[in-house]
């Protein structure tokens, strides 16, 4: 019997929870930070979005319009009415004369549809058919 009651009178060994916590009754939730609610946070993060996308489309409208820029000829003008291969020569410009070029070809230019009556008034201004490069003609 005095195994018996040494058996009962032993202390049972205390489980250890550490998963579990206690809190004091005191303890309020004013120490916890407190967020928006989910809507708020739901219409900044699509304003962000937003915003994103914008900034991207116009990085992307600016290099295609560099582009473009940058793809575009040279021209040069001059205010004084001097021409070298230009299309469209009208009556009253100065055309430069380039090396190659013939009376033939220059009249060409003046006159697409009817070049005999531009090459006819460019022979009479010039006094010749044959032109210098460098030379100016007036075109008629």
């Amino acid at each position: 019997m005095v195994a018996l009651e040494a058996l009962t009178t032993v202390p049972e060994m205390p489980r250890r929870r550490d998963h579990l916590r206690l809190v004091p009754i005191s303890y309020s939730t004013a120490h916890y930070r407190v967020s928006s609610p989910l809507a708020e946070r739901r219409a900044k993060r699509s304003r962000v979005l937003q915003r994103r996308r914008r900034v991207v489309v116009g990085l992307i409208l600016a290099a295609i319009l560099a582009i473009l820029l940058a793809s575009q000829p040279q021209s040069s003008t001059s205010n004084s009415g001097v021409l070298s291969h230009s299309s469209a020569l009208n009556a009253g410009q100065t055309y430069v004369v380039q090396g190659g070029e013939t009376l033939s070809t220059i009249a060409r230019l003046v006159n697409p549809e009817h070049p005999s009556i531009a090459y006819a008034a460019l022979k009479k201004q010039v006094g010749s058919s044959v032109v210098i490069a460098g030379e100016h003609l007036l075109i008629p």
